[in-house]
């Protein structure tokens, strides 16, 4: 017997953020490090500077050293998405999100 759909995503979500802390937190870096890898445009002065003293940003962009530290661990990161995708087909995946995105929407018609 399965459990609720709410097991599942509470679960889910709680694996899929663990791996994905274990992998960036392997390079000492924090998820928020990750986000300003992935748009330093938008990212804290504090985490820029900490990327600064890294050698991966200068004057608020990534620097070759940068853009190859976010390549590499972009790497790891689909490794998890890899292992989250065992098995499944991208239908699935397609499948999947389309059918939570309609529970979703049909929730968000009924909330305050």
């Amino acid at each position: 017997m399965y459990q609720p759909i709410g097991y599942y995503l509470k679960r889910l979500d709680s694996l899929i953020d663990a791996a994905f802390e274990r992998t960036i937190t392997e390079e000492g870096l924090t998820r928020r490090h990750w986000q300003a890898l992935n748009g330093p445009d938008a990212a804290p002065p504090s985490i820029m500077a900490e990327l600064e003293a890294r050698g991966w940003a200068a004057r608020g962009q990534l620097t070759p050293e940068g853009e190859s530290a976010r390549a590499a661990l972009m790497i790891r990161v689909q490794g998890v998405r890899d292992i989250v995708m065992a098995g499944l087909s991208p239908q699935d995946y397609e499948n999947t999100v389309r059918v939570l995105s309609h529970m979703t929407d049909n929730l968000q018609r009924v909330s305050p």
